[in-house]
Parts: C-alpha cells; sequence; structure tokens
C-alpha cells in the first residue's frame, strides 16, 4: 500500500533512447571529424593525468603535514606529563 502511494501519478521520467554517432559528434561539435575527436579526448586525458597529479602530489603534503602535527602533539603531550603542572 505505502509502495503504491509513493509511485502514484503522472511520471515525466524518460526512459534513455541510444543517441546514433552523428548526433553524439553533433553535440560535441566534431563534425564527423574522427582525428578531431581523438584530439579533444588526447586533451582530456592529459588534463585529467595533470589534475591527478596535482591530487596525489597534494595529498601527500597533507600527509606529512598530519604526520609533523601528530609528533608535536606527542612532544607537548610528553612534556606536560614531566612537568606535572596540576601539582604543587
Amino acid at each position: 500500500m505505502e509502495r503504491e502511494k509513493l509511485f502514484e501519478g503522472p511520471s515525466d521520467v524518460q526512459k534513455p533512447r541510444m543517441k546514433s554517432t552523428q548526433e553524439i559528434l553533433t553535440k560535441y561539435k566534431f563534425g564527423g571529424d574522427a582525428a578531431a575527436a581523438a584530439a579533444h579526448a588526447k586533451d582530456k586525458l592529459n588534463e585529467r593525468g595533470e589534475k591527478l597529479a596535482r591530487i596525489s602530489q597534494e595529498s601527500a603534503e597533507l600527509q606529512s603535514e598530519s604526520e609533523n602535527f601528530a609528533s608535536l602533539a606527542r612532544q607537548i603531550a610528553k612534556s606536560m606529563e614531566n612537568k606535572r603542572w596540576w601539582k604543587p
């Protein structure tokens, strides 16, 4: 019963249809030129590779910074234990 209530009423969702090669080429403005499509795909692949390399470098830097932070936190905790500042 609940399922029927959820799915009742008109549905404006259309099933996807297969597009022809020409429709895809026209949409991305290659006009049937396979060489241009290949060059475009190669450029996009290079851009993605550069983005992945940048993300990898940034994640390595974040890991290094987090390790430095953890080390500093351990040093501070150890120095606070040694000082026993809470006892007179």
